[in-house]
């Protein structure tokens, strides 16, 4: 493992070499993955700090590098003399127009990396071809692209999350009229609650961005607006898109009323404080987040899992990254454990658990949250199913999965049509 003052003395020798610039980054794919390819965990742009040292360590030209979301956290490092010059990488393949849009004033037009790392570093890994989480079209672009469709159809796309927005943006860029219904006053699905932690800087970015982009298209927008099939059949559409995603799942638990207790939905960072003890059920990778965030924010925070995986559903990098996170945070995780009840004793509120191999387990908790799952909303499915020939199920209403396969289902969907 190369030490900081190590690094420094080879930038200086890299100088005296005759080196015209340097490119400041850090980890490797064999060791501290997560920096070399720096997840949200690790907070905006984390390699920020050894640039600055490097560029008060040198006289030749410094390059930072590592998670430069937005235009402005560029701007800032060249601003302050932290760097030279910015480099962008997994930003390009998110939106390869971003340098020009920058530029040109359009920042809120970017569309932006979330740091998953499911469809460029997982794909790699795999042996696949280099693609994006939020954009379908990586890999593809001289020759899949929104042309103008042969006939132009009215639209209803059902659900706003990335999934139908990702279908009404493509669907109204070939020229048809599209409407967009979504149950809530405001656009996102899931992403409203993937988006909650202090650190999902580039998702609610991604959130922003989708609004955007509804905001300069020709998509109606009926927010606040459940879609029954009589609205569908007044709308007169040629084909009908569902995208209605899914729900966090419940749990009831004996004696569960004791505290209060709350789903990943449910706003439980404004009524969670420092100090108080928190257990989540249910580890992961939504649970994990959430563990952390509460924990960084001075909440005694534990975790239950009825099986022996934590963190899965992500990339494999972010796993890494979380996992190493919890540790460092000393977040206790209790794998194959069930939570059976609720009960009061002399110390508070427990939770009582049992362990695979029978024991029983009991942690103080003041405040509950259940993190196990979503399950698919396909309510309107058969009816979709029953009146209209032209139809497409996409997300997580099919199969509950990533906001790669939601954007990617999407888009082909709107292709097609």
């Amino acid at each position: 493992e190369t030490t900081l003052d190590e690094s420094l003395k080879y930038c200086k020798l890299a100088e005296e070499a005759g080196f015209d610039m340097l490119d400041v980054d850090a980890g490797s794919t064999d060791n501290e993955v997560m920096y070399f390819y720096p997840t949200c965990h690790l907070g905006e742009t984390p390699l920020a700090k050894y640039t600055k040292i490097v560029k008060q360590t040198v006289d030749i030209p410094v390059a930072a590098v590592g998670g430069y979301i937005h235009p402005e956290q560029a701007e800032r490092m060249i601003a302050n003399g932290d760097a030279d010059l910015v480099f962008l990488g997994r930003p390009l393949l998110a939106d390869p127009q971003w340098p020009k849009k920058a530029r040109t004033g359009r920042a809120d037009e970017i569309r932006p990396c979330i740091q998953c790392l499911e469809r460029c570093v997982d794909n790699i890994s795999a042996g696949k071809r280099l693609g994006c989480a939020v954009n379908p079209r990586c890999g593809f672009e001289s020759y899949v692209y929104p042309e103008k469709a042969r006939e132009v159809k009215k639209v209803v796309v059902i659900g706003a999350g990335p999934g139908g927005i990702s279908a009404a943006l493509t669907a109204s860029q070939r020229g048809h009229q599209v409407v967009l219904f979504e149950q809530e006053e405001e656009i996102g699905g899931q992403l409203k609650y993937a988006s909650k932690e202090s650190y999902k800087y580039g998702l609610r970015l991604y959130v922003k961005y989708l609004k955007r982009q509804l905001e300069l298209s020709d998509v109606t927008c009926r927010l606040g607006c459940s879609a029954t099939l009589e609205k569908i059949r007044e709308e007169e559409p040629d084909a009908v898109i569902l995208a209605t995603g899914a729900r966090q799942k419940h749990l009831e638990i004996p004696g569960m009323e004791l505290v209060p207790h709350y789903t990943v939905e449910d706003d439980f960072l404004e009524n969670i404080a420092a100090g108080d003890r928190v257990v989540l059920i249910g580890a992961g990778m939504i649970g994990c987040e959430a563990a952390l965030e509460l924990t960084r924010k001075g909440v005694h925070t534990s975790l239950i899992e009825m099986t022996d995986s934590v963190a899965k559903g992500s990339s494999s990098v972010n796993r890494i990254s979380i996992l190493r996170a919890l540790e460092e945070e000393n977040v206790p995780i209790y794998t194959r454990t069930q939570s059976n009840h609720m009960e009061m004793s002399g110390e508070g509120p427990m939770l009582v658990c049992s362990t695979a191999k029978g024991a029983e387990k009991r942690i103080s908790c003041d405040k509950l949250i259940v993190a196990i799952g979503s399950y698919k909303v396909t309510d309107l499915e058969k009816d979709i199913q029953d009146h209209y020939y032209e139809y497409y199920t996409i997300g997580d209403c099919v199969s509950i999965g990533r906001v790669a396969d939601a954007v990617e289902q999407g888009f082909y969907a709107a292709m097609r049509i």
